[in-house]
C-alpha cells in the first residue's frame, strides 16, 4: 500500500487479506483473475476454482501457475515419494497433484480451458527453474540467501540467534524444514518429477440465455 501511494497508483490498485476459499466480494465482480503458486495450497481445488468462477464476470479469463507432479513421477519409487513429501512439508502444501486432475477440477468448476501445459521444459537448459536454489554461490546479496551456501549461512545464524535467545524458540526447526523443502525442490526439478510452472489459462463462459 505504501509503495502504491508513493507511486501515485492507489486509485488503480488495492489489497485485500482474506480466505481465498470464501472471498468477501460480490458475484461477477472481476474482469480477470491470475494466481501464481497460490492455488496449490487449496485444501479443495474444486471449491477454490468455483469460488474464483463466482467472482468473475461472464467471459472473464483466469490464468495461473500450479505446482504439480509430472508424468515422470513414479509413486512406487521411494526416492520420488521422499522428494514429494519434502516439498509438501517444506512448503506447507496439501497433497501435490498431477497436472491432468488440476485441469479436470477447473472444468468441474465451470471453466472452459484455453491452454494448459508445463512451461518448465521451455526454459533455457542453462537456467532451469531450480537454479536459484541449487547454485552454490551468488555475488548478488539478494540472490545469495537462496543459494546452497546462503542457506547454510542463514541456518547457522538462526541457530546462534536462538541460542542467544534473540530469535524465538523454534526458529531453528523452522529454518531446518524450510531448507529441507528447498533441497526437495531442487531434487524435484533435477529429476523432472515436479514442476512449479504448470500453466493454465481458462475462461468463464457466458451464461446461456433462457
Amino acid at each position: 500500500t505504501k509503495h502504491n501511494e508513493k507511486a501515485h497508483l492507489s486509485q488503480l490498485c488495492s489489497f485485500m487479506k482474506a480466505d481465498f476459499m470464501k472471498l468477501p466480494v460480490a458475484d461477477k465482480l472481476y474482469d480477470a483473475v491470475y494466481a501464481i503458486e497460490a492455488t496449490c495450497h487449496a485444501p479443495d481445488k474444486v471449491k477454490l476454482f468455483s469460488e474464483i468462477h463466482r467472482v468473475m464476470k461472464d467471459g472473464a479469463e483466469f490464468a495461473g501457475y500450479e505446482w504439480c507432479l509430472t508424468k515422470k513421477y513414479d509413486q512406487n519409487n521411494p526416492e520420488h515419494r521422499a522428494i514429494k513429501k519434502g516439498i509438501e512439508e517444506g512448503d506447507a502444501l496439501p497433497d501435490i497433484w498431477y497436472e491432468a486432475p488440476v485441469v479436470d477440477r477447473l472444468k468441474q468448476a465451470g471453466f472452459e480451458v484455453l491452454d494448459s501445459r508445463d512451461l518448465g521444459p521451455t526454459s533455457d537448459p542453462k537456467t532451469p527453474w531450480e537454479l536459484a536454489l541449487s547454485q552454490p554461490f551468488s555475488l548478488s546479496l539478494h540472490a545469495f540467501k537462496r543459494t546452497t551456501v546462503g542457506r547454510s549461512v542463514t541456518s547457522c545464524l538462526v541457530r546462534v540467534l536462538e541460542a542467544l535467545r534473540i530469535a524465538p524458540k523454534g526458529s531453528t526447526a523452522v529454518s531446518d524444514f524450510l531448507n529441507a523443502g528447498a533441497n526437495a525442490l531442487v531434487k524435484g526439478g533435477k529429476t523432472g518429477i515436479f514442476t512449479p510452472m504448470f500453466f493454465f489459462h481458462v475462461r468463464k463462459p457466458h451464461a446461456r440465455k433462457a
